[in-house]
């Protein structure tokens, strides 16, 4: 197990970098800043719209939408009503605030107490993100880890059951 608060893997961060967007997983006071990089497109779910006002694309509804080849938008609610998780080529899931790895238990967190909009509709976006596969949790706040696909999984879903 390899446990890190550092960035991506090279390989992440070309393929990202590559995509010339920005990818809000929440509302956030950076936002703003961010957009000053003026790239050619900006995701933003619907529900965190006024995040970003010049989004140029916005995410609907509940289901994964595939935003670009292999870059997979998965709405999270529960720590705002429209955090996303974006999966990366199947590997690298950026999960914002909903998800992260505490290096302390040495395991999956959630954290409760930054939970703006609602602890069971996370607990049940954490439950179906269990559908996707991958190796890496790249979290905005908290650690980030690799872990072998089948592990992360175990993980996540002993994490939903504490939850």
């Amino acid at each position: 197990m390899r446990c890190s608060s550092a960035r991506p893997p090279r390989s992440a961060r070309r393929a990202i970098g590559r995509s010339r967007a920005i990818f809000f997983r929440r509302s956030s006071r950076r936002a703003s800043t961010a957009a000053a990089t003026t790239p050619d497109r900006v995701w933003v779910h619907e529900d965190d719209a006024r995040a970003a006002p010049y989004a140029t694309d916005l995410l609907r509804g509940g289901e994964p939408t595939e935003i670009r080849e292999r870059l997979l938008a998965i709405p999270l609610p529960g720590h705002t009503k429209g955090s996303v998780a974006y999966l990366l080529e199947d590997a690298y899931l950026f999960t914002g605030d909903s998800l992260a790895w505490s290096r302390e238990r040495k395991d999956l967190v959630a954290f409760r107490d930054a939970c703006w909009y609602s602890w069971s509709e996370q607990r049940k976006s954490l439950a179906k993100l269990a559908a996707h596969r991958f190796e890496w949790v790249l979290a905005g706040h908290g650690g980030s880890v690799h872990l072998p696909p089948d592990e992360m999984r175990a993980r996540l879903d002993a994490l939903v059951q504490r939850m």
